[in-house]
């Protein structure tokens, strides 16, 4: 069998035929990542099991599509940011940004729809390097964001796709301007994003985690009483569009809210938000779910944390009562 598979491997009807078999098998495996993108806001566990059941062929299909020599992702926007956001929840910030470059290459710089889904997906793309190059090599990605935004013609800027390409960029933006420790830049930045998302998407994933994102600069500020505004603001939005605690963000969020209270010494407090983001997060923990581990264990720290800095003002206060 061997033998007979090398002899034929490379006629060119083998060739013609395992190309085929190979468009086929790719175009039915992101039909069905599509499809399962649509379930992420109502129906967290049903997506990711049905993902994790096939993740393989998932993989697959996604190598092959780096491969081939046209885009394999919606031009529309709500469809195209869902399958984004499927793979954050789905796929390590390597392989993210392995596709979303690749993506972006294959995206046609036309003046349109092209040059807006390109700089959609290197706004994706800069969100990864920003993890794992840090903020100045993600300023640079972002840069080609805006190129291809500058390429598009002035009859498509009106349009809501335009718009809300934009205000990805100005999130990420954001985002990278928060990490180099710019507070101020990154808040002016973030909130003309959250403008246009709320003009035009209300309440979405995309609104929710920019209202997280000015939490965090109002938290690093010292100024906990704004972050636990806009943290709670993205909590119950993201309950609310999930109709459940069962989304991949709710413990996240909710550790966010915890972070505040720290700071405002209510420890207390903290640590209920800590304790209940943890169970959530270990409710959550399907097996592979990418990062739970690492979430868990930071989320149980600051737990210990807590703890440890209120047993100390405890036997601070003994000691003062002793004294008096």
């Amino acid at each position: 069998m061997r033998k007979f598979l090398r002899s034929i491997g490379t006629s060119k009807a083998y060739i013609k035929v395992y190309q085929k078999a190979r468009d086929r098998f790719c175009n039915l495996f992101m039909s069905q990542i599509k499809d399962i993108s649509a379930l992420l806001d109502k129906d967290y566990i049903g997506a990711f099991n049905r993902f994790d059941l096939d993740k393989s062929n998932f993989e697959l299909a996604l190598n092959i599509s780096l491969k081939s020599d046209y885009l394999l992702i919606p031009k529309e926007h709500h469809e195209s940011i869902m399958i984004c956001y499927l793979f954050e929840a789905m796929l390590n910030e390597k392989q993210r940004r392995a596709i979303f470059n690749s993506w972006a290459e294959k995206a046609e710089e036309d003046g349109k729809k092209g040059s807006i889904l390109r700089a959609e997906l290197k706004c994706r793309e800069a969100l990864q390097v920003l993890h794992l190059e840090g903020w100045q090599r993600a300023l640079e990605v972002l840069k080609m964001a805006e190129e291809s935004l500058d390429a598009v013609q002035k009859e498509s800027k009106g349009t809501d796709f335009f718009r809300l390409t934009r205000s990805s960029y100005l999130f990420v933006e954001g985002e990278v301007y928060y990490r180099a420790g710019n507070m101020a830049k990154a808040l002016r930045i973030l909130h003309r994003s959250l403008k246009i998302m709320e003009d035009i998407l209300r309440s979405h994933t995309s609104t929710s985690r920019c209202l997280n994102a000015i939490g965090n600069c109002h938290n690093k500020l010292g100024k906990p009483d704004e972050a636990i505004k806009y943290y709670t603001r993205a909590y119950d939005m993201r309950k609310e569009l999930s109709g459940s605690m069962n989304h991949f963000d709710m413990p996240f969020f909710k550790g966010q809210i915890g972070t505040a209270y720290e700071g405002k010494r209510q420890l207390t407090k903290a640590i209920e938000f800590y304790q209940e983001a943890l169970e959530l997060s270990k409710e959550l923990k399907i097996p592979g779910m990418v990062n739970t581990a690492l979430y868990n264990r930071n989320i149980a720290k600051r737990v210990h944390g807590a703890e440890r800095v209120r047993r100390s003002l405890r036997t601070c206060q003994e000691c003062v009562r002793d004294q008096e």
